[in-house]
């Protein structure tokens, strides 16, 4: 017998997998267990077109990220009026057109300006006409398909003002286990309310908190983010992670995390006016690198260069061109 070798005694019982029935953390489990969960995850994700999670809607952003998983924490930064929030509702909107059950908790607008912003991006009118009710027959025309399409989308906007992180827990473990979410969108971290005994310890500990909500109840939990001015001291004004207003502990806990940068924001005479940047500066087990699509803020949307709108395959429900009622490329193929 070797020296790594020992003479064990034989159990009169097998060792359950879930060892909660011997008292122990049911988040511990044996090693088996996860092959049967990761195998039956990659064949989802090869039937649909490789995402190993949900769709952002932007496809280079998907090809870099492989969607966004379920315990993953992702942080979205940008400086006041860059457009962290348009982004968050791009996301929000690509769930609510593929049915994707999804909440939006919004600390900073009531729920009629997030109607109004989606309402806008959506139907392709512009959101200060929109705002103004200065709508001709068409505009009105693309208000009813859209309300109609919309109708029984499982989306919910949650504008209560000043939620502390224990309510935001309660929201979205509801939301899970009665409504079925798939993932939670919460802009933005910094305007969460929490008690601790500096400013930075409470970010701090609502970033591990929030994170630690989505863990709990596996979905995806997308965080906005307020960066501070330091990109401006900068040339070209490019954020960086460490830019994350009130603590590092945002950046630290990120699995993704994205800024958003607008070339023209600081500089009305920038080259690239219309144009941004959403930089992948952290992206945990994937690479790093920077998307560049549309600023169209009179719409309050970001847009894919040259895209074609998309819709829910009736299949397998993932984000293909084509129209509404139809299935994807791969789908048609499969008899």
């Amino acid at each position: 017998m070797s020296d790594y070798e020992h003479d064990w005694p034989e159990l009169d019982e097998p060792i359950p997998d879930d060892l909660s029935t011997l008292g122990l953390d049911p988040s511990c489990v044996r090693w088996n267990t996860l092959a049967e969960t990761n195998l039956a995850a990659l064949e989802a994700a090869g039937e649909q077109q490789g995402l190993g999670g949900l769709p952002t809607g932007f496809v280079a952003l998907d090809d870099m990220l492989q969607g966004l998983r379920p315990g993953q924490f992702v942080v979205v930064g940008g400086l006041t009026g860059a457009g962290k929030s348009v982004l968050l509702g791009d996301l929000f909107r690509t769930w609510m057109t593929l049915k994707i059950p999804s909440s939006l908790v919004t600390l900073e607008m009531t729920r009629d300006e997030v109607w109004l912003r989606q309402a806008s991006a959506a139907c392709s009118i512009d959101h200060k006409r929109l705002k103004g009710g200065q709508l001709d027959d068409s505009d009105w025309t693309k208000l009813a398909r859209w309300v109609g399409d919309t109708d029984d989308a499982p989306s919910w906007v949650c504008d209560k003002p000043r939620m502390t992180l224990a309510e935001v827990d309660a929201l979205v473990m509801t939301g899970v286990e009665q409504h079925g979410w798939q993932s939670v969108i919460v802009d933005y971290a910094q305007i969460v309310r929490h008690k601790a005994g500096t400013r930075e310890r409470e970010v701090a500990e609502i970033a591990v908190g929030l994170k630690e909500i989505g863990r709990k109840a596996k979905i995806p939990m997308v965080v906005g983010a307020q960066l501070n001015r330091e990109a401006n001291k900068r040339t070209g004004g490019v954020p960086k992670l460490s830019d994350m207003r009130e603590s590092a502990a945002l950046e630290h806990e990120a699995d993704i995390a994205i800024l958003v940068h607008r070339p023209d924001y600081d500089d009305p005479k920038s080259e690239r006016k219309g144009e941004a940047d959403f930089i992948v500066e952290k992206n945990r087990g994937g690479p790093k690198g920077t998307v560049t699509v549309a600023a169209q803020m009179h719409f309050q949307r970001f847009r894919e260069f040259d895209v074609e709108e998309l819709t829910a395959c009736v299949s397998c429900y993932a984000p293909h061109p084509g129209q509404a009622g139809t299935k994807c490329g791969q789908c048609s193929r499969r008899r």
